[in-house]
């Protein structure tokens, strides 16, 4: 009873002040002086999906990629995805597979990357796997800049292979390089 008296005294007090005629009111003051957050009232600006082609980077020749970011903090975001490549190609010696005919292989590389940087304009750092069927393992490392606007996405990247084969032991480095081009949404 006691909670119902207070709500009810509570609106005809707040109903007095939102009806008052008087240019200085205590409504008027409240919205003025207390803090409100930006963020609440604006649209959210913030593109958390890319779609892309890139050329070169982890897949070796080209690759189609999708990418999901999540904001750490105003300037760290993280993402991670995955890129898909289908080549045909002759394989290496090393892999035990004959080399007398080309075979058709399907390149996944999943990916994680630190963005560093504010509003559209990121130092990114990471790595990815490239994972081949029958083939040894690719790790691939990212040094690059990444520019992602509203609509669209635009990484340029430092990208070095390192091969390892099945018995663990590390056998190639590939300088190598990578630049992309795509969509936000």
């Amino acid at each position: 009873m006691r909670k119902t008296s207070l709500s009810i005294a509570l609106l005809f007090c707040t109903s007095f002040f939102l009806f008052s005629q008087e240019k200085d009111s205590l409504i008027t003051e409240v919205m003025i002086t207390t803090p409100i957050k930006s963020e609440t009232f604006e649209p959210n600006t913030f593109k958390r999906n890319a779609v892309f082609l890139e050329l070169g980077g982890n897949a070796f020749l080209y690759s189609l990629n999708y990418e999901r970011l999540n904001k750490i903090s105003e300037n760290i975001k993280l993402s991670y995805g995955t890129g898909l490549e289908f080549i045909r190609m002759e394989l290496p010696h090393h892999t035990g597979i004959s080399r007398s005919k080309k075979s058709n292989l399907l390149i996944i590389t999943p990916a994680i990357n630190f963005l560093f940087g504010k509003n559209k304009y990121y130092f990114e750092i990471g790595t990815s796997t490239a994972l081949l069927y029958h083939l040894p393992v690719n790790q691939t490392f990212r040094l690059g800049y990444r520019y992602q606007g509203d609509k669209v996405i635009f990484r340029i990247g430092f990208t070095p292979i390192f091969e390892f084969p099945s018995d663990g032991k590390f056998d190639y480095e590939y300088f190598w390089a990578g630049v992309s081009f795509g969509h936000t949404f």
